[in-house]
């Protein structure tokens, strides 16, 4: 029932900006008022979906097989780097350790489930029916 109120959020937030960017650029075009909001529905969508899908895949994990390497790298090749994660953390003792370490930190973390999540979905879908209406209208 949660992703019912994201949706409604989701909703009201595209089509408030569209609304009022449609409002903005009604005098400057010759395009009919509902056209103008569609097509600026359809460029608050895409920004939406570029955003959301950023943290959607950050969320689960991509970018943490990145973290990870540039970790472990600076763990075996600067002294200083290593020396600083054995200060942080007491249980660490040997290179095995640290390796572990960064590996539960980075690469086996807990995906996160938030409204961006949500939002991708929305708007991926949201993004598909556009184009598909487009097609069939044209």
């Amino acid at each position: 029932m949660k992703w019912v109120n994201k949706l409604v959020i989701f909703l009201i937030i595209i089509c408030t900006i569209s609304y009022i960017l449609a409002l903005i650029g009604k005098p400057s075009s010759t395009m009919s008022f509902m056209a103008l909001f569609l097509d600026r529905l359809f460029m608050v969508n895409l920004v939406i979906f570029v955003i959301s899908g950023f943290v959607f895949i950050d969320n689960f994990g991509t970018f943490n097989v990145f973290k990870y390497s540039v970790r472990h790298f600076r763990a075996t090749v600067s002294k200083k780097y290593k020396n600083q994660l054995l200060q942080e953390n007491d249980t660490l003792e040997t290179d095995r350790d640290i390796k572990t370490f960064l590996q539960k930190k980075f690469l086996f973390a807990q995906t996160k489930h938030n409204a961006a999540n949500v939002y991708f979905a929305f708007s991926g879908s949201i993004f598909l029916l556009y184009i598909v209406i487009t097609f069939v209208l044209v």
